[in-house]
C-alpha cells in the first residue's frame, strides 16, 4: 500500500487533484492518507476528501478498508470533517476506533463520537436504539449532542427508541415528546410513540422533517397519517387485530413502499375462517404498487390471505415473499386457488419456514420460480 508508481507521482499537483477527485473520497483516504508523503498529505488537505464523509451510501468500503479507517484515519482527521452521514450498523465500528467499549452502547460510545465532531457542519443520523432506560428526546439531543456542534447548520435525524416497560420507567406521552423538540433550531421536527406486546413494549420515534430516510423501524396500528413518501422499507408489529382499513391507511402513507413485515398473530376479523372467502365484503382494493418483498412469516393466516387475495389487494410488483408454508398452502387451497394466483405470479423467491422441495404444484403455481 506504501509502494507507488513513481511516474504518478511526477505528475504536477493540479492534474494529481484532478484524477484524484474522480475518485471516491474513502478510497483515496484509505490508499493514501499517512503514507509520509509530502505531496500527497498536501493534496488531501482539499476540502472535497476529509469535508464530507458519508458511511451509508458508500459501496466500496470493504472490511479491511473500514478497518483501516476506523483505527487510524478518523482518529487524526476529526477535527477535519464538517459532513458525516451515519447509520447504526457503521457507528459501531466508527466508535470502536476510538478506544471506547466493543458493546454497542449509545450513551458511552455514540455521544462522545459526536462530542467530538466540532467543526462539523451538516450532520444526517440514522439511529435505532435498544433498552436505554428512557427514550431518546429533544432536550437530550439539545443538551448532550448539539451544544458541542457550534458550526452545525443542517441536522437531518431519526432516532427510534426501543424499550421494555416497568414500573420505574419514566412515562411520556407524545405530547411530551413533542414539546421537548420545540426549542431546537434546526427546523421542523416530529415524534411517534407507541406501546406495544400488551403494553410491555415502547418504542419512541423522534426525527426531522421533511422526512428523508428510507426506513422507519416498527410502528403499530396508532400511527399517524403522515405521508412518509421516502420510506421503503417498513415493518409493524401489534397484538390487536391490523383491520382491511389498517392496510388502506400503510398504502396512503407509504406509497412509496417497497419492503414490508408484518408481525401479528391475531385474526383480522370475528368471523371464523375469513381467509376461505373470495368475496369482496364491500371492500376497496387495496394496491401496492410498488411492493416487491412481503414477510409475512410470523402473521396469522389472515394477513397471508388480505394480501395474497386479488380481492382484497393488489400487488403488480411482487417478487420476493416470506410466509409460513402450511398457512401458504392452506390459503392456495392447496396451491390450487384462482384468486390468489395473480398476486403469486411474478413472485421468484418464496422462503419457508421449513426445509421442503417444492412439489411440482408448487412450481407450477409460482411460475417465475
Amino acid at each position: 500500500m506504501n509502494q507507488f508508481d513513481t511516474d504518478l507521482l511526477d505528475l504536477p499537483n493540479e492534474i494529481l487533484l484532478i484524477i484524484l477527485k474522480k475518485l471516491d473520497n474513502i478510497d483515496v483516504l484509505y490508499s493514501l492518507f499517512g503514507i509520509n508523503n509530502h505531496q500527497i498529505e498536501i493534496l488531501l488537505q482539499d476540502d472535497i476528501f476529509t469535508n464530507t464523509l458519508n458511511l451509508v451510501t458508500t459501496s466500496s468500503i470493504t472490511d479491511l478498508k473500514f478497518e483501516r479507517f476506523c483505527n487510524y484515519i478518523l482518529p487524526r482527521s476529526h477535527h477535519c470533517i464538517k459532513k458525516l452521514i451515519l447509520e447504526t450498523s457503521s457507528m459501531e465500528r466508527i466508535l470502536l476506533a476510538v478506544s471506547y467499549d466493543v458493546t454497542m452502547n449509545y450513551d458511552d460510545l455514540v455521544v462522545p463520537l459526536l462530542r467530538r465532531m466540532t467543526h462539523l457542519e451538516k450532520l444526517t443520523l440514522y439511529l435505532r436504539i435498544l433498552h436505554r432506560n428512557a427514550f431518546i428526546d429533544g432536550t437530550h439531543l439539545q443538551n448532550e449532542i448539539l451544544d458541542y456542534m457550534p458550526q452545525l447548520h443542517t441536522f437531518k435525524f431519526y432516532i427510534s427508541t426501543q424499550e421494555s416497560i416497568f414500573s420505574s420507567f419514566p412515562r411520556k406521552s407524545n405530547s411530551d415528546i413533542e414539546r421537548t423538540l420545540t426549542n431546537i433550531k434546526y427546523g421542523q421536527m416530529a415524534s411517534i410513540i407507541d406501546s406495544y406486546s400488551g403494553g410491555l413494549e415502547a418504542i419512541c420515534h423522534i426525527y426531522s422533517l421533511p422526512f428523508t430516510f428510507s426506513r422507519l423501524g416498527i410502528i403499530t396500528t396508532h400511527f399517524p397519517m403522515i405521508v412518509f413518501d421516502t420510506v421503503t422499507h417498513l415493518s409493524a408489529y401489534d397484538m390487536i387485530p391490523m383491520e382491511h382499513e389498517f392496510f388502506i391507511r400503510i398504502s396512503q402513507t407509504f406509497p412509496m413502499l417497497k419492503y414490508f413485515s408484518i408481525q401479528n398473530d391475531r385474526p383480522l376479523s370475528f368471523e371464523r375462517n375469513e381467509w376461505e372467502s373470495d368475496k369482496n365484503v364491500s371492500y376497496s382494493i387495496i394496491e401496492f404498487p410498488h411492493l416487491i418483498s412481503l414477510d409475512v412469516t410470523c402473521a396469522n393466516i389472515d394477513y397471508i390471505a388480505q394480501f395474497l387475495l386479488e380481492t382484497k389487494t393488489h400487488l403488480p410488483c411482487l417478487t420476493e415473499l416470506k410466509v409460513n408454508y402450511y398457512r401458504l398452502q392452506k390459503v392456495t387451497m392447496n396451491f390450487t386457488r384462482d384468486t390468489t394466483r395473480k398476486n403469486c405470479c411474478k413472485i421468484n423467491r418464496l422462503f419457508v419456514n421449513v426445509s421442503i422441495v417444492f412439489s411440482k404444484d408448487v412450481m407450477e403455481y409460482f411460475p417465475s420460480l
